[in-house]
């Protein structure tokens, strides 16, 4: 029943109804029309792709087309497409590469929210841009072993009695009045 149905099915495929197909076949575990099917859009992956239409699959449907797609490469291209060259070259140097220090991924220790508790917390008031926290001593990232460095300056809004008078460079500024003299001359010469 299930040959005769799938068989019904595959004259009526195009690129609208293959990956509603697809996924309806691998939720019943039709493995011959899932095979089919995933032979058909392999072919016209680039307009599943251009038409956006893979965007409906499950993350696992995906992920096997993705499987049949590498595997059909690697059948069309042995050499190119498979791990022939990275399995040749770790029985070559596999020793050699053993005996690299190369760190390794390891799980994390913490979680986010973990994380996120050992964080200091600060309030914000709406509105207002941003404070950078200051660091204590002991957290500086350039702190050294034995050497002591001082306290962190806390800074200070400044008065208008402590802002020192500016030192003329020597320049006059042009006001308005010698401007407008100079515009009527210019004016007046070029007429």
């Amino acid at each position: 029943m299930n040959l005769i149905c799938s068989s019904i099915i595959l004259r009526h495929v195009d690129l609208n109804n293959v990956c509603a197909l697809y996924s309806e076949a691998a939720y019943y575990n039709l493995d011959e029309l899932v095979a089919r099917l995933e032979a058909y859009m392999i072919v016209n992956v680039e307009a599943l792709i251009d038409y956006r239409m893979l965007g409906v699959l499950p993350y696992d449907l995906l992920k096997r087309i993705s499987n049949a797609v590498r595997m059909e490469q690697s059948n069309k291209a042995p050499i190119t497409r498979s791990s022939f060259f990275v399995d040749r070259a770790m029985e070559k140097y596999g020793h050699w590469l053993s005996l690299q220090d190369i760190p390794q991924l390891g799980a994390r220790t913490q979680s986010i929210k973990d994380r996120s508790e050992l964080a200091p917390q600060r309030s914000i008031p709406d509105g207002s841009p941003p404070v950078p926290m200051s660091r204590s001593v002991t957290e500086d990232i350039f702190a050294m072993d034995g050497i002591s460095s001082p306290p962190p300056v806390q800074p200070e809004s400044p008065t208008t009695k402590d802002i020192p008078p500016k030192q003329s460079s020597g320049w006059k500024p042009i006001g308005p009045v010698i401007k407008c003299a100079l515009l009527h001359r210019f004016v007046s010469e070029n007429g």
